[in-house]
Parts: C-alpha cells; sequence; structure tokens
C-alpha cells in the first residue's frame, strides 16, 4: 500500500523475511526511491535481539516503533517515521479532515490479519461449542480470503503474467517478477544521441526533450492532390453506420473488451475497476463518453497520455534504445474502440488486399505464405532479372502528420462527423513521461498516433503490405528501381514517413520438422520438472498426460504437433472455402489452376 499528500508519502509493505540482509536493503532502499516520510513494515518475524540492529540500518536517523512486546514468535510489525514537523504537521491536518467526513466512526490505517484470526481461534479453541464464535471466526476467514484474492490480482498486474489466471497463488513468484521488472526498469545514466553521458536528475530531462521533439513536433510536408489517386470510398450504408448515436449498451461493450490485466491509466484506475464498478458509476461514464460524440470536445484529462520506457535490448545506453508505450484513460480507450469498431467493418471494402494486417478477416500469414511463392526462382541464374525490395517505414505509428491522416478520411469519403470524431481525439492528446517511478515533464502531441513472373502479372501483384513493413516487387534494372525510389521520396514528403533502411525481417510459414517439436517439448518439460535443463528420471507424469485439458487430469498445454496441423489445415479451408485473399487467389491461378484441392 502507498499512499501520498503533497509532498508527505508513507507507504506498508509486508516484506516476509526482514532478517534477510538482501531484503533489508530492498526496504532502504525502496524508502529512498519513493521518498517516504512513513514506513511500515509487516510480516518481519525479528527477534527481540536483533531489531535495534536491523531497524538502525534500514531507517538510518528515523524514528521507530515495533510491536515486540504483542508477539511471541516475532515482530510482526514496525513502523519508522522521518522527524520532520511540518509534514507531520501536513500529515494531522489530512486525518483530521478524514475523521470529519466519516462523522468521527472508527476507523484503521492498516491492520494485522493474521493476529485477528489468532485471537477469535484461541476463543474457539477455549469453547469449541460456542455457534457465534464459530460465526465470527468464519467471516474474519471469509475476509481475509478475500483480502488475499486482492492481493494476488494487484500483483498479477504489476508483474504482467498474461499467462496465469486469477487465483494462482504465486504471490513469492509474483514478488519476484515485480522486483525484477523493477530492477530492469530502473534508468540511472542514459547517453543522448550524439553519446554525451547525463546521470541522476538529468536523466529524466532527455527523455523528456527527446520524446518532446519526436512526438510534439509537426514536420511539414508537401500538400500533394491525393483526389488523382485511384481508391475505392465508404459506401454510403457503411457512412450512416458510423455516425449514428452512442448507446449505453455499445458503451458497455466497449469496456468489458478491454483486457482487465491492461496497465492501469494514468489516473491509477484499470479497466477492471470500471467493470467492478459499473453498477455504480455506469450513468457518469456512459454520459461522459456520449458528450464527447455529442460537442466533439475532450477534457485534456481524458486524452492525458503515460509514456512508459520499454527498452529494446538487455543492455540500453542511448535515449533511442527505450521504446515508448502510452498508456490512456480507460475512458479514451473505450471512445477509441466505439470508434475503431464502427470502422473495421467497412475496411475490407476499401483498403487494397495487398495490406494483410489489422483488417478483419485477413491474416498476416497469407501474405507470408504468398511470399514463399513468389520468391521461389528469384536466384536462378538463367531465370529472369527481378529484385524484391524489403521496406521497413521507420516508427509508422509515431510520427505519421496528422494533416496528411485528415486528408486521407476524407479522400475515402468518411463521414465529416466521423473524421472530427478522430481527429478530435489525435490532436488534443498531451504525454507525461514515467521514468523510475515518477512522472517528468508535460507537453502537447504535434504528430504520430498511439499504433512479376510466375503469376504476378496475372494478379498484378507489385507489392505486399505487413502492417507497417512493405514488400516490393520489380525488375532488376537501374530504372526500375528508380522508379521505386521516387515513389518511397513522394511518399514520405506527403505522409512525413520514412524507410528504415536498417531495419529487415524474414518469416516463414510452414509445418514443424519432428526434431523442432521434440526439442521444444524438451525444454518445456524441462521447465515443468527441472525449472531449468530436462534431468533423466525427473518427469513424473507422460507428456500425452500433461497435454490434456485439466478437467480430464491434464495442464492444458498445447500439443505442438497437433496445433501445427491445426494450423495447416486452417491454410487448406481458406483455399478449399475460396477465402478472399491474394494468397488463396494465388494457388488458384498459379497452382491448382481452377482445379480442386
Amino acid at each position: 500500500m502507498n499512499t501520498s499528500s503533497s509532498d508527505f508519502r508513507m507507504a506498508a509493505w509486508n516484506v516476509r523475511g526482514m532478517c534477510n540482509r538482501d531484503m533489508q536493503k530492498d526496504v532502504k532502499k525502496f524508502i529512498s526511491d519513493e521518498k517516504l516520510s512513513i514506513c511500515a513494515v509487516l510480516e518481519t518475524y525479528i527477534k527481540e535481539k536483533k531489531i535495534n540492529k536491523i531497524c538502525d540500518f534500514v531507517y538510518g536517523n528515523w524514528s521507530w516503533v515495533s510491536k515486540m512486546d504483542k508477539c511471541d514468535r516475532g515482530c510482526r510489525i514496525i513502523v519508522g517515521w522521518k522527524e520532520d514537523r511540518k509534514e507531520r504537521n501536513i500529515l494531522w491536518k489530512d486525518l483530521a479532515n478524514y475523521i470529519r467526513t466519516i462523522d468521527n466512526k472508527p476507523w484503521v490505517l492498516m491492520g494485522d490479519w493474521n493476529e485477528k484470526l489468532q485471537i477469535i481461534q484461541r476463543k474457539v479453541d477455549q469453547d469449541p461449542h460456542n455457534a457465534t464464535l464459530k460465526k465470527h471466526e468464519a467471516d474474519i476467514l471469509k475476509e481475509y480470503c478475500a483480502a488475499r484474492k486482492d492481493e494476488e490480482k494487484l500483483l498479477l498486474q504489476k508483474a504482467k503474467i498474461d499467462w496465469l489466471r486469477d487465483g494462482y497463488k504465486n504471490s513469492k513468484f509474483f514478488h519476484s517478477v515485480i522486483k525484477g521488472r523493477a530492477h530492469r526498469s530502473r534508468i540511472e545514466i542514459v547517453n543522448d544521441e550524439n553519446g554525451v553521458r547525463y546521470e541522476g536528475d538529468q536523466v529524466a530531462e532527455q527523455f523528456v526533450n527527446h520524446f518532446q521533439h519526436f512526438l510534439g513536433k509537426a514536420v511539414d510536408v508537401q500538400n500533394f492532390d491525393l483526389e488523382t489517386l485511384k481508391r475505392k470510398t465508404v459506401c454510403v450504408e457503411d457512412a450512416e453506420i458510423m455516425v449514428v448515436q452512442v448507446s449505453d449498451m455499445e458503451i458497455k461493450d466497449a469496456l468489458f473488451d478491454i483486457c482487465d490485466n491492461k496497465a492501469p491509466s494514468p489516473d491509477g484506475y484499470s479497466a477492471k475497476f470500471f467493470k467492478c464498478a459499473w453498477s455504480v458509476i455506469k450513468n457518469e461514464v456512459c454520459n461522459a463518453v456520449k458528450e464527447f460524440f455529442t460537442t466533439r470536445k475532450m477534457l485534456g484529462e481524458i486524452n492525458a497520455t503515460l509514456i512508459t520506457l520499454v527498452p529494446k535490448s538487455k543492455t540500453p545506453r542511448k535515449v533511442s534504445d527505450y521504446r515508448p508505450i502510452a498508456c490512456c484513460n480507460t475512458v479514451y480507450k473505450v471512445i477509441s474502440k466505439i470508434l475503431t469498431s464502427r470502422i473495421k467493418s467497412a475496411l475490407c471494402k476499401f483498403v487494397s488486399p495487398s495490406q494483410s494486417a489489422f483488417i478483419p478477416g485477413r491474416q498476416i500469414t497469407d501474405n507470408i505464405l504468398l511470399i514463399q511463392e513468389i520468391l521461389r526462382g528469384y536466384n536462378w541464374k538463367n531465370g529472369a532479372r527481378r529484385v524484391a525490395l524489403e521496406i521497413d517505414i521507420h516508427k509508422a505509428y509515431d510520427i505519421v502528420n496528422w494533416d496528411f491522416l485528415e486528408r486521407v478520411l476524407h479522400m475515402f469519403k468518411f463521414p465529416t462527423k466521423m473524421i472530427n470524431w478522430i481527429m478530435v481525439c489525435v490532436r488534443t492528446t498531451a504525454f507525461t513521461i514515467s521514468i523510475n517511478n515518477e512522472r517528468a515533464g508535460y507537453f502537447k502531441g504535434g504528430r504520430g498516433l498511439r499504433q512479376v513472373s510466375l503469376g504476378i502479372k496475372d494478379l498484378k501483384i507489385s507489392h505486399l503490405c505487413f502492417a507497417d513493413d512493405l514488400l516490393v516487387l520489380c525488375h532488376r534494372d537501374l530504372n526500375s528501381v528508380k522508379v521505386v525510389k521516387r515513389a518511397l521520396d513522394l511518399f514520405s514528403s506527403i505522409c512525413g514517413l520514412n524507410p528504415n533502411i536498417g531495419k529487415i525481417y524474414w518469416a516463414s510459414v510452414f509445418i514443424l520438422p519432428k526434431y523442432m517439436v521434440k526439442d521444444i517439448n524438451k525444454l518445456l518439460k524441462g521447465f515443468l520438472w527441472c525449472q531449468g535443463n530436462l534431468s533423466k528420471g525427473k518427469a513424473k507424469v507422460a507428456w500425452k498426460q500433461v497435454c490434456k485439458p485439466k478437467d480430464e487430469g491434464g495442464l492444458d498445454i498445447k500439443d505442438l504437433s497437433s496445433w501445427n496441423e491445426a494450423l495447416m489445415s486452417k491454410h487448406l479451408w481458406n483455399v478449399a472455402s475460396m477465402k478472399e485473399s491474394l494468397w488463396v487467389k494465388w494457388i488458384n491461378v498459379v497452382r491448382l489452376k481452377g482445379k480442386s484441392i
């Protein structure tokens, strides 16, 4: 638990092992990093002869008090505080204000569930036939279990372990993951793009400067007449669906579609909180969302974005070695999900079939399979002279020009009301950087969003798209490459996006060889039975049994061979059902030539 008021901060931590020297150092560092004024440590189990030495080390020149005289098995609770009259006055003032809000009813800051249980259990032992005592014990135990479940959910969210589910009692594991994540994410030293080194308070300043220049500065682009381009547009029926009045059920569906384990908003409230409190806050949330769609105005607090930094490598050195991850408010996520759900049904009608990512009904694997077919024979010495250019669009979602985006929406004939909604969401964003558990800077956004042969002539394939990656196919001669280069330069000049020459990808979809399946299963078995490399004789249950569903006695681990065959059969089904994709067309035109599979 961690609370703050003005510059006054206090925290309570169930340390579970305060006698360990490493844990003592962690607590001391936590007090320093969080700039605490009061810190309570629980479940310490420190013996009386060691408590003075340990507390003097952890709290330093702070004052502290323990509950040593109330516990037989060692001290359970220790509270330390910094002697600062000004901050103490702030605390007492806040406590006095709080007492008035609850009409002087009894209240506590924190408590010890174990002690409550022990007291009532002693009474039950002395009078085992007392029904009132047993009911009281059951009520306390129920409260304890609820508190434990809440703690596990909080740790699960902090640890970001997606493959675990609610109810898995892995508190020690969660603590280890959280500690490891906190250690890896802490940034003490960083270099700017020129190699100049910064430490201490200058680190946060450099990140703010970098991202303010990167996200907050718009770049002038060429005003190109997009109307000259050949394209399909949004039909009247789809346009009418996009701008219908937003209903309470649509708002609820958007909210409940957000994953519970997503990082909380900048205000600290996660989607799980909104879902659990929906019966209480339903009207307020619905009114806030509807107000946006009615007035086309958004409060700055709703569109405030917290940027967290994720290292791109194990040893990041420069500011640019960190990837910015945007944490948006839940109300904003609801609005964006409503907009997305209204648009996506029409996307497949006017987005080119060469783009296989992020379009409902399309799979990025289709283009991967198609590439494998197209590139066969590209290395033949006696074949036609051909070339394939793999192009990655540098920071495609972060630096796209907003004016270009608006012109493209108009070009595809999106309804004016829908365009206004989208551009309000895009143009009103503001950013704050989260670094070392503190927030630094505040700046407005200025650009970006928050995410030939062998049948080529028959299907008229000149390029394939993989989200922000592009594969261009052309003849292997200087003039053809120059044409591609001029097209890329024109594209960059009108939208602000640039190719990233130094980034290349390779991908494929195939039936996994048996030896590869065996090696992967060996790694899985080693993790399950030995927490590392598999040792002979350590496996206690047959792997086929482990892969069974839980209701059949297994662990529901997917069998690689079966799942690989299922994925391959899905491609066969796409061909048999004549799915609308370039790869299916390729197979039917070039390989099957109209025949059935």
